[in-house]
């Protein structure tokens, strides 16, 4: 039959072992669930952007860069990427609002980025996915450029065209053209 001390020195190892079990590492389990969150709301951002809702985009895909900010601010070596690729969408959802220079300075930071990974890591396959990417991001800068330049030129000409009127050639034109409406 067992006795008091035969089932103690049974248990005895089991909690010595237990008492000097370290518990998990908690900054990793942190990073984990804010990488988790910063996926999501990226995930999010390109479901609304899918459907066509521009608003709802944009604010999901500044909280994706909100967290991965957080992120690659522990982290730079694993989350820099991440966060030059959101930013690269921020910009495009910044421009589909209508947000131009807010869109170039995001697309600037994610080229900036972009460039200082392919700095550090010339010898690897990822540098070249990063410049394909750099040369996206380029391509983005140019176009948000120019549709600045055009978005420009234009109220340049239609501020041209309506110096040649006076102010009553102005109303006399729109009352003219309702008029001819009904």
């Amino acid at each position: 039959m067992p006795t008091f001390e035969s089932a103690r020195s049974y248990f005895n190892p089991s909690c010595t072992q237990l008492n000097n079990t370290t518990p998990p590492n908690t900054d990793s389990q942190l990073e984990e669930t804010n990488y988790e969150i910063a996926n999501h709301w990226s995930e999010i951002s390109a479901g609304y952007s899918q459907s066509g809702n521009q608003v709802a985009a944009l604010e999901a895909r500044q909280k994706a860069v909100e967290a991965y900010r957080l992120l690659d601010a522990q982290r730079p070596e694993i989350f820099e990427g991440n966060l030059a690729r959101e930013l690269l969408g921020l910009s495009k959802d910044l421009a589909g609002n209508g947000r131009l220079e807010e869109a170039f300075s995001a697309s600037q930071e994610s080229r900036m980025r972009y460039r200082h990974i392919i700095g550090q890591r010339t010898e690897s396959t990822r540098a070249q996915k990063h410049m394909q990417s750099l040369g996206y991001v380029n391509e983005i800068s140019r176009g948000v450029l120019e549709t600045r330049v055009a978005a420009l030129t234009e109220q340049t000409q239609l501020q041209g065209f309506l110096g040649l009127f006076g102010p009553s050639m102005l109303l006399k034109y729109v009352r003219d053209s309702f008029e001819l409406l009904k």
